[in-house]
């Protein structure tokens, strides 16, 4: 696969020089095999793949039209990647661009309590404690995720039952909201998306709504209902006080990720 390489840890200003017709790229070869599609998101398709050293990593493939339409934001969504997962580079094949990433081989957190049952309390504690860390970081940045989802959250490594590393990933719908400003496009995954996102005014607390949803599918081994009331059989009372607080209806009422522990 012959690619033009950009520079490693300048992808904002690379390609300002690239629109601007400056040269600065220089041609290499980059042999990937043994592409398989794991997943589809806002921004592309991903792809396992191995390169020539053996290593597998994630490709992500994304379009010309997701590139040129928001470079900037772009730019920002893969500081974000960055700073979740392990960054290797990124180049450019013909109208495509690919970034080359760490891959989280055990899957989603949503096929692994779908195929192992419930996380316990103190499993599921110490998931919830790293994806509340990576969205506080998003939302200081003033970035919406806006599908949080047990579908999103990547187990990267097993310790034991009890300890769980994992990423964030797609952040297609995510969105850059100033202070002050509201979104108003309904996305989201069905059981996850907060009422005030259909109403189509919403800030950061829709997120806290469907991390509320993450912590509910962690616990049940079910998703979120998206019509009718959620079943809480077995979880304990701080366990369901703390779904309803996340899962408030009223944002203004619903818990905030600054402020109260959660």
């Amino acid at each position: 696969l012959q690619c033009r390489v950009r520079p490693r840890n300048a992808f904002f200003e690379s390609f300002v020089r690239l629109i601007q017709g400056e040269t600065c790229f220089y041609i290499v070869y980059v042999d990937f095999s043994d592409l398989q599609e794991i997943g589809r998101g806002g921004f592309g398709i991903v792809y396992a793949a191995t390169q020539p050293n053996g290593e597998r990593v994630a490709l992500k493939k994304v379009g010309p039209r997701n590139v040129y339409g928001s470079l900037e934001f772009l730019c920002f969504i893969e500081i974000l990647t960055s700073f979740f997962f392990q960054f290797f580079e990124d180049f450019i094949d013909g109208s495509d661009t690919y970034v080359v990433m760490e891959l989280c081989e055990l899957g989603s957190m949503r096929a692994y309590v779908k195929k192992n049952g419930p996380l316990s309390d103190r499993a599921a504690a110490y998931v919830l404690r790293q994806i509340i860390s990576a969205v506080k970081y998003m939302h200081r940045e003033g970035v919406l995720h806006r599908d949080l989802s047990t579908g999103n959250v990547l187990i990267s490594r097993i310790f034991s039952p009890e300890k769980i590393s994992v990423k964030l990933c797609d952040f297609g719908l995510a969105t850059h909201l100033r202070k002050g400003e509201t979104a108003c496009t309904v996305v989201g995954t069905p059981g996850y998306i907060a009422p005030q996102v259909f109403k189509q005014e919403y800030d950061q607390a829709a997120d806290v709504y469907s991390l509320g949803g993450v912590l509910y599918t962690m616990l049940t081994g079910n998703d979120p209902p998206s019509k009718g009331p959620m079943r809480f059989d077995g979880l304990g009372m701080s366990a369901v006080e703390l779904i309803e607080r996340m899962m408030e209806a009223d944002a203004s009422k619903r818990i905030a990720l600054n402020g109260e522990q959660i």
